[in-house]
């Protein structure tokens, strides 16, 4: 079951939801959860529910715009790349998916998880090592 509805897709895009959106939020959806596997979480908490629903709209709504009309990341990311004497060529422009199964979450679906504190990677300091009295 999809984290958000086609009513919420329009409502949080102000933009008309294509035919089949509905599609396309149930794959979001697993994409959201693959993204939170090892996250432990409360799914009846509020706060929650809304992060997990703007995530799967999120995912979604970078996928069509990014011309991935289907969601199965079945669109390349170039047309015409050379360096040096090779040269790759194919796909189509405006930056989608490369068909990888490994395929991220788009950026703004996990900004969304990651400020829910859903990632589980909170901010780290960095601390040098010290020398301590008598090492070295």
């Amino acid at each position: 079951m999809a984290y958000a509805t086609k009513e919420e897709y329009e409502a949080e895009t102000g933009t008309t939801a294509p035919a089949n959106i509905d599609r396309l939020l149930t794959l979001a959806s697993r994409d959201v959860d693959a993204a939170l596997i090892a996250a432990v979480y409360d799914p009846n908490d509020e706060d929650v529910q809304t992060a997990l629903r703007e995530a799967t709209i999120e995912q979604a709504a970078y996928w069509l715009d990014t011309g991935d009309t289907t969601g199965t990341g079945g669109i390349a990311a170039w047309t015409d790349v050379q360096i040096g004497s090779v040269r790759l060529a194919g796909g189509q422009a405006g930056g989608g998916q490369t068909g990888s199964a490994a395929r991220p979450l788009a950026p703004q679906a996990h900004a969304v998880l990651q400020l829910a504190g859903l990632t589980g990677h909170e901010p780290r300091t960095y601390i040098p090592c010290r020398e301590e009295a008598g090492d070295g």
